[in-house]
């Protein structure tokens, strides 16, 4: 009787291991869309933007069919790839999937470009990766996308600031601190009459970013948590229950919309987290 309990119970075990490795294939492969609203007074035109985060050389059918099938269906403006979209190191598959995917978002229009941890360093440890990030900066190039490494680009009313720091900020243990002098001291200082957009891969330091004056915040970084019950459960730092795991957050006049990113890296998949195409309506308010 015993044995009969013990064989019920593993057979129970058994066939909720192969729910749990169904449903990971599943979140594993598939994306969404979602989409949020930002407005500010300081927004003199109503415009779209996409926003692209954490490819890391994920392919969703061959030559990322179904992605580029369901980026076509949106209305956007302007692009916004917030880092990591091929992986350091990188094996030629990863890096061919990367570029053909930029080369296609290219075909879109302006694409803004900041670094990620992994571009990040492939440019600043050349001789662990070599010419990895001089190729792919000579590949966007000419695809028109420059990758922005502390720069600031501006439009109409608009400066788009993109934050690159250091492999100390991302290390897996204590949290290095992040002030807003930090921030200046990388990008300088924002004009406060402007709308001022910062692409910050990781967006741990909100409040520093907040503080250094960013009217929006585009992060991604943390993959959504990797898995999600009632919020993203494993950070990038392999803490647990990331404060910023995905979505949007403000804070005083800063607000601030992380993406769950479109692929996975160092725990190699999802559950209950499906990756995301991020759409953000930035909406004019009277002053």
């Amino acid at each position: 009787m015993q044995r009969a309990y013990l064989l019920g119970e593993n057979m129970t075990y058994l066939i909720i291991l192969i729910i749990l490795i169904i449903l990971i294939a599943i979140d594993s492969n598939r994306f969404v869309v979602r989409e949020y609203t930002v407005t500010s007074d300081k927004i003199t035109r109503d415009e779209d933007i996409l926003l692209l985060a954490d490819l890391h050389g994920k392919r969703y059918g061959e030559s990322n069919r179904r992605l580029l099938k369901r980026i076509n269906k949106l209305k956007f403006d302007r692009i916004y790839t917030v880092g990591d979209m091929l992986n350091a190191p990188s094996t030629l598959d990863n890096f061919d999937t990367s570029v053909e995917f930029m080369r296609a978002m290219a075909s879109y229009g302006k694409v803004y470009y900041s670094l990620g941890n992994h571009e990040y360093r492939a440019k600043n440890n050349t001789d662990a990766y070599g010419i990895l990030f001089d190729a792919y900066e000579t590949i966007m190039n000419a695809f028109g996308i420059k990758l922005m490494d502390n720069e600031k680009a501006s439009f109409e009313n608009t400066d788009v600031y993109a934050l690159s720091i250091s492999k100390m900020y991302y290390n897996r243990g204590k949290r290095l601190p992040m002030e807003k002098e930090d921030v200046s001291n990388l990008i300088g200082e924002p004009d406060p009459s402007k709308f001022n957009i910062l692409l910050a891969h990781n967006p741990e330091y909100f409040d520093a970013y907040a503080s250094w004056g960013a009217d929006l915040v585009l992060s991604g970084h943390m993959h959504g948590g990797v898995i999600r019950l009632f919020k993203g459960m494993i950070s990038s730092r392999f803490t647990l229950f990331p404060k910023y795991d995905g979505g949007y957050f403000k804070k005083n006049n800063a607000q601030m919309v992380v993406s769950r990113g479109l692929g996975a890296h160092t725990i190699p998949f999802r559950l209950f987290n499906p990756a995301e195409i991020v759409l953000i309506h930035l909406k004019s308010v009277e002053r």
